[in-house]
């Protein structure tokens, strides 16, 4: 598997919930690899960490909303970066409170609405992981390298992201087409995209 960060840190999710799979929040994001920017590597490698570490400490409130119990002093975790996975989480409470979202007892994320499950997509409490074939993967990529705009992307990755595919696509663009290619290795990408901090993608 080639891995690879991506993306600055402190990039927000909108997010228009929509088509995705419930998921355990027992699940962590894959650790990025080193090509690219240092800083960036570093982000996306931090807040990777921070999530593993901090995911024994989520409980669920009686309202369904997420809770970390925990501190960056407990946890031993830088604060810049815990403040970031505590951004995360407040925006999928946000999420929940609006209901758009819901959560259960195994921690599982899903939507309020079960008419719109769809594959390519995976919520967890500290984010969203978005599942594109190598073909799929090919065709971002050479729209891009030809120079596409944000709604030709957007009409490639519609069918697998449904409603969230504006939130996918300005992600894909922060990761680029070459970094992406370098992911697939022609085998397909995960994007890992936090609700807020850095984006990056991994190998399948």
């Amino acid at each position: 598997m080639q891995r690879l960060a991506v993306s600055a840190a402190g990039v927000a999710l909108t997010l228009a919930f929509g088509l995705i799979n419930p998921s355990s929040a027992q699940a962590t994001p894959e650790q990025p690899a080193v090509i690219t920017n240092p800083s960036l590597q570093a982000a996306a490698e931090a807040f990777a960490e921070a999530t593993s570490r901090l995911t024994p400490s989520i409980v669920r409130a009686d309202d369904g909303t997420l809770e970390l119990e925990t501190t960056a002093a407990d946890s031993g975790i830088n604060p810049e970066t815990f403040d970031q996975v505590v951004a995360s989480l407040d925006e999928l409470n946000q999420a929940v409170l609006r209901g758009e979202l819901l959560t259960n007892e195994q921690l599982q994320v899903f939507p309020a609405n079960p008419s719109i499950f769809h594959n390519g997509v995976i919520y967890y409490w500290w984010g969203m992981e978005v599942h594109f074939t190598a073909t799929t993967t090919s065709k971002i990529t050479n729209a891009m390298n030809a120079g596409a705009g944000f709604s030709a992307i957007v009409a490639i990755v519609l069918p697998v992201v449904g409603t969230i595919a504006a939130t996918v696509v300005a992600g894909l663009f922060v990761i680029g087409a070459s970094a992406l290619g370098f992911c697939s290795n022609s085998n397909g990408v995960i994007v890992s995209h936090p609700y807020v901090g850095p984006v990056w993608c991994s190998g399948h």
